[in-house]
Parts: structure tokens; C-alpha cells; sequence
């Protein structure tokens, strides 16, 4: 992609790729069709458009016009069956394929797969939906809007994604100069088809004053990804954003917690947070409670738990109380308006919060906002449903279950989040030994906290062996992630995987690109 936030590259200056020789342990897998061509770094099918390993296995007999229909045949699915399995011998952490009219294949190949799938970068809709007002609108970009049209809605509700099709504009991009040759499957040229896409999305940029964000459906497209993030100063999200994210739930953080992945490192390690100077012109906002405590490395409210920059603003008057009661008085909503409006004129590119009791106060801040709004990691609930079966189990770790259990349906529901609540085994850590320093805003000791921790979910996973995830709620939970990953190998969901996600639409890919930052 275009890279836009690294000074001095003048655009458009096309990066070769990542180049990282120790791609660590964790994997993603990915199926392919049986449809060869030459990639461009940032495609799905270019080991250039990531910096993990990842594994390709090609499906005999998958052709790109069989990918189209959503239809196998019978010698096809036997294939793709054997493709699943020998990607999970490899050991990878989750599944996804190298078309995005493989979508009609999710539920497929989710049924048959232990770890996360997510087949097409569509299951990103409820995100967009859930962190924007209903009156948003979306660009859902296509190779071929003749083919996918007529199937959307379909594809969408036959994968468990519950959205308002209605907010998403399809946007066919098979007549943009240079670019039939996708359908051809021959190389692509950038130079030609770059300024094309440009110009498509910026014209609807102009016609729908209400867009909000950009959804590129095919799997090539993540290569232009930049150029429309510096051209329409809109967030992209795309099948590398969604990759990248399922891969951070499994893959050891490297700015915080017990690093586990890394050679020499014995556990527990704890880092001491990220030491980066040049943290980039692009920030995330995130509104504070009236309520102080020491912040560990991994804590939504220390820097140390960012490769970027964060901007802080605190909404006077809201308590941690006022938060757990899910209700604002008059003089605070006042505050909060004050705060939406002094982030966006910092420039932030998302805003959250800094209390996972604050997923209450979503809809109030979105309708106040132009950027995305995530105001607690329980936005990532449908990702988790929509990427496993659906007998999986996730285990959704608070601070206090007392609190957030009677109004767990009523919060999701509020805030656009449509999932099968019962998946979700609540798991409160209010009896864990030293955690209770959460409540009464003290220093958190996490020697003392993290195994009671680790015990807990451990226990958890050998009474429920369909635990397929973790979702951590609170906002200090982030820390634990990692010990968690190493000791339960389950892929762990929290406040910092979701704000890295949404960072990561609106930031310059360091990979691939036109360099625009």
C-alpha cells in the first residue's frame, strides 16, 4: 500500500514487502484457490503483506468461478476438508482464504476447524456498524459488484453477521482502467489502477456526506489501502487489517505482559512497556474516568501498552460508580460532549474508554462523533461468534461479574452488538487474590494477581471443552493476556487487540504501500 505517515517518501513510493527473517512462531493459514497470478505486496496471497509466518495450502479443484457460484463440489469439499486439517498439523492460529468471495465457504470450513476463521474480510461489518452511528454509511469495495451483489445479504446473514445491509454502499470496481486484470489473473499495474480507485471512492465520498469508512471485500485490494486512507482521510479496513488482528490475539505482545515467544525469555518476563520516540502522527482518544490508580504496561491507561501515539482526556465528574450504574447526570453527559469535541480537534482517528463498564455510554459518544467509537473490548463479541462455530464457547473475563451480569444482554443489545449471549461464560476475577487492589484504586501486583488468574481459566477450559476463546472486558486485563495465550493456547481477545485494530485503518502499513505518513 501506499505508505503515508513515514516522512520524507514521497508518494507513491510502493514498499517490496516486510523483510523480517525471524517471523516468530505463530502462523495463520491460508486456502487458496486453485487460480494463479502474480501478487502485489498487500494482496492476501504475498508473504510481502505480512510480518508473521504464514502458511498457504491450495484447494484442488477450487476454482475462481467455483468461488463465485458459493457452491463446491463433492470431490472439492473433500479437499477443502483435507486442506483444513493439514493446516491445523501446522499449527496455525487461525484460518482465512485468498478470495473474498470465499465468504460463501466460512461456514464450511468453521465447522470442521478448531481455531478462528474468518474467510472473507466482510466479517468485519458488525465492527464498523457497532463503532459508528446508524446513519453511517460504508463503502464495501468489490471486484465485482455483478457477482456479489445479488449474493450480500445472504452471505452476510449465512455467516452469522448481523448487520444493516443498508448501510453498505457496493462499490464495483471491475471497471476501473487496469484492473479486469484481476478477473484475467494477470499482474496487476499499481501505476495504472491506483488513481482509478482513488478517484471512485472519492467521487462517492462527495455524493454520501454521511461516509464513514471504507470496506475492501477483495482480497488484491489491501494494496491500495493507503492511498485511500491519505486521499480520503477515511479508515480502510481490509483482509490484512483482518488478519493481522486474528493474529494478535495469539501472538505475543511485544510491549507488555509475560513474554512468552521469545527465546531466552524465561516466564513470567515482564516488559516494561513500548520505547518508541517516533510514534507517528496517528493517535486514538480515550476518555477517562474521574479515577486514579497506577497503571500497569498492558493497562488502556499507560502509554507503555502502545506502539503510538494516545491522547488522554479526562470526563470530569464520572466516576467509576457512575460507570458501573450504566447512567450519566445532566452536568456529566456535558462533560463527555466537551471531552468527544476536544479529542477530534486533536485529530484522534477512534475514540475509547478507559473502563470496560463504559460500553453503557456507546451510543452516547458515537452519535457524538465522526471517527469510530470503541468504547469496550466487548465490541469484538460477534468477531469471536461469527469466526467459530457456533457450539463454541468464550470465556468474558470482568472485574466483577456482579456488576456487568445483570446488564450483559442489555449493554450488547444497546450498543448494536447481535450475539447469542449464551456462548459467553461470564468469569468474574473479583476473587482473585490481589485483584480486589482493582476496586479500591490501588497498585495491582501482577507476581501475586496473574496466577490466580492463569488458575481460573485454566479450570474453566478443562469444564468446558468447547472453549474456543478469551475476551477480556476489563480494561487493566490486558496485562494477563499473554500468560494466558502460553498456558490455555487459546487466542486472547481485549482493550488492546481492539484499539490496535482500529489504529491499524487508519495508519500507514509499515509493509507494503504508497508511504504517505
Amino acid at each position: 500500500g501506499q505508505s503515508f505517515q513515514q516522512q520524507g517518501i514521497e508518494p507513491p513510493a510502493f514498499a517490496a514487502g516486510a523483510d523480517n527473517p525471524d517471523l516468530g512462531p505463530v502462523a495463520v493459514g491460508v486456502l487458496r484457490l486453485e487460480y494463479h497470478y502474480p501478487p502485489l505486496a498487500g494482496d492476501i496471497d504475498s508473504e510481502d503483506s505480512y510480518g508473521y509466518k504464514i502458511i498457504f495450502k491450495q484447494v484442488d479443484g477450487l476454482t475462481f468461478e467455483m468461488a463465485q457460484s458459493g457452491k463446491m463440489t463433492k470431490p472439492v469439499e473433500k479437499n477443502m476438508e483435507k486442506a483444513i486439517i493439514w493446516l491445523e498439523k501446522q499449527g496455525v492460529v487461525g484460518i482465512t482464504g485468498d478470495c473474498g468471495f470465499m465468504m460463501a465457504f466460512q461456514v464450511f470450513v468453521r465447522r470442521r476447524a478448531k481455531c478462528p476463521v474468518f474467510m472473507s474480510s466482510m466479517l468485519q461489518a458488525p465492527m464498523l456498524v457497532a463503532s459508528h452511528d446508524k446513519d453511517s454509511k460504508f463503502a464495501l469495495c468489490t471486484a465485482n459488484s455483478n457477482t456479489l451483489g445479488p449474493n450480500l445479504e445472504w452471505l452476510l446473514t449465512e455467516c452469522g453477521v448481523e448487520v444493516n445491509v443498508d448501510q453498505f454502499i457496493l462499490v464495483g470496481l471491475q471497471d476501473v482502467p487496469g484492473f479486469d486484470a484481476v478477473a484475467n489473473g494477470e499482474a496487476v499495474d499499481p501505476y495504472i489502477v491506483q488513481p482509478g480507485i482513488v478517484a471512485r471512492l472519492k467521487k462517492l465520498q462527495e455524493e454520501e456526506p454521511e461516509l464513514d469508512a471504507i470496506l475492501l471485500e477483495c482480497t488484491e485490494l489491501p494494496h491500495y489501502a493507503d492511498a485511500l486512507r491519505a486521499e480520503t482521510g477515511l479508515p480502510v479496513f481490509d483482509a490484512i487489517t483482518l488478519v493481522d488482528y486474528f493474529h494478535s490475539s495469539s501472538a505475543d505482545n511485544p510491549n507488555f505482559g509475560q513474554s512468552f515467544q521469545q527465546q531466552g525469555i524465561e516466564p513470567p518476563a515482564f516488559a516494561a512497556g513500548a520505547d518508541n520516540p517516533d510514534l507517528g502522527p496517528v493517535a486514538v482518544g480515550v476518555l477517562r474516568l474521574e479515577y486514579h490508580y497506577p497503571p500497569l504496561a498492558g493497562d488502556i491507561d499507560s502509554e507503555d501498552s502502545y506502539g503510538y501515539k494516545i491522547i488522554f482526556k479526562q470526563v470530569d465528574g464520572l466516576t467509576f460508580e457512575m460507570a458501573q450504574s450504566g447512567k450519566m447526570t445532566k452536568p456529566v453527559e456535558k462533560n463527555m460532549e466537551k471531552a468527544i469535541i476536544w479529542l477530534e480537534k486533536q485529530g484522534v482517528v477512534g475514540i475509547t474508554g478507559d473502563c470496560g463498564f463504559m460500553m453503557a455510554f456507546q451510543v452516547f459518544v458515537r452519535r457524538r462523533a465522526k471517527c469510530p467509537v470503541f468504547m469496550s473490548s466487548m465490541l469484538q463479541a460477534p468477531m469471536l461468534v461469527a469466526s467459530h462455530d457456533k457450539d463454541s464457547k468464550f470465556a468474558l473475563c470482568t472485574a466483577n461479574s456482579n456488576t456487568l451480569g445483570p446488564n450483559l444482554e442489555w449493554l450488547l443489545t444497546e450498543c448494536g452488538v447481535e450475539v447469542n449471549v449464551d456462548q459467553f461464560i461470564l468469569v468474574g476475577l473479583q476473587d482473585v487474590p490481589g485483584f480486589d487492589a482493582v476496586a479500591n484504586g490501588e497498585a495491582v501486583d501482577p507476581y501475586i494477581v496473574q496466577p490466580g488468574i492463569v488458575a481460573r481459566l485454566k479450570k474453566l477450559q478443562e469444564e468446558e471443552p468447547e472453549l474456543d476463546a478469551i475476551l477480556l472486558e476489563c480494561t487493566e486485563l490486558p496485562h494477563y493476556a499473554d500468560a494466558l495465550r502460553a498456558e490455555t493456547g487459546l487466542p486472547v481477545f481485549d482493550a488492546i487487540t481492539l484499539v490496535d485494530y482500529f489504529h491499524s485503518s487508519s495508519a500507514d502499513n509499515p509493509n507494503f504501500g504508497q508511504s504517505f505518513q
